[in-house]
């Protein structure tokens, strides 16, 4: 077990409540912030405290009302075109200014591109404790246990910050369940102070691309490949096809098979949990680890 310690003397009594990062973009809301409310909601319980959703945007006017039936009690919600498009500077000072004001106790924030950027920006400044890639929470004996793989996924590390606030977790898509929407749960909804200007920014965004890959952390199948494909993916897009899954690879054999196939693209493959099927990727015996069934030859 390991705990963050440091000289900075926190009143750790004076924090309350679970706060959840409600990503956002164009106004649809990442899969993983679903899920991070139905575990926010579990460990709220626990702990008699409220469950608080925080949502940055522009006219977000819907996504606060589905928080609530997903979970919160109360949603802060942060409305403002200097958050459209993401930037961390701005996402990263709104919350921390919020953290100072409000103090949650702990802090879920999805394991995105997004989340991991800026929540570094939250946590140095209100010398919090940051877990990064969690595959578990819990309270155990009135405590908050964040754990998540070591070694190279040999061991699970348990991670406490009792002398620090908030203890701030992020957690990819698809570790934890997400419950339905209660649309009879009621809640409130906080129009919070933006204390970030645009001029106050370091950057701006001239212009943004979005392809259309498909994201696997949102994938019920996954039908990956490595080297082993020696740059050949047409039988997995073949077997994506019949499996309706989607194909993904490690990055050298993702770089090797879009340079033989520049119109097709796979993703990066990470372990989700789901289904998969896979590739042989280098000669050794078959294994399994952490929701990958890798077949060798």
């Amino acid at each position: 077990m390991m705990a963050a310690t440091g000289d900075t003397d926190i009143d750790v009594e004076a924090y309350d409540d679970v706060w959840v990062f409600v990503e956002q973009h164009d106004g649809e809301v990442a899969s993983v912030a679903w899920e991070l409310l139905t575990k926010g909601r579990d460990l709220a319980d626990e702990r008699g405290e409220d469950l608080v959703a925080l949502v940055m945007g522009e006219d977000i006017d819907s996504i606060p009302e589905e928080c609530i039936a997903r979970g919160a009690d109360r949603v802060l919600v942060a409305d403002d075109p200097v958050f459209e498009p993401y930037r961390s500077d701005p996402y990263g000072e709104q919350f921390r200014y919020l953290v100072e004001e409000r103090k949650p106790a702990i802090a879920l924030i999805g394991g995105t591109h997004t989340g991991r950027d800026f929540a570094g920006r939250v946590a140095v400044p209100n010398h919090a404790g940051l877990t990064a890639d969690c595959t578990e929470l819990e309270m155990a004996n009135d405590r908050y246990e964040m754990r998540r793989p070591a070694f190279g996924g040999d061991a699970l590390a348990t991670i406490i910050c009792p002398d620090h606030r908030p203890q701030m977790s992020t957690v990819r898509a698809g570790v934890f369940p997400a419950a339905e929407p209660d649309p009879d749960r009621e809640g409130e909804v906080i129009d919070v102070e933006v204390v970030v200007e645009e001029d106050d920014t370091m950057t701006e965004v001239l212009e943004r691309d979005v392809g259309d890959v498909a994201d696997i952390t949102d994938a019920d199948v996954v039908v990956a490949g490595g080297m082993g494909t020696e740059g050949d993916f047409d039988p997995l897009w073949e077997l994506a096809d019949a499996l309706d899954g989607t194909v993904a690879g490690t990055r050298d054999a993702v770089d090797e098979a879009g340079s033989n196939r520049p119109d097709r693209s796979a993703k990066l493959a990470r372990p989700s949990g789901r289904s998969c099927t896979s590739r042989p990727v280098s000669p050794a015996p078959s294994s399994t680890s952490r929701g990958w069934t890798t077949a060798r030859r």
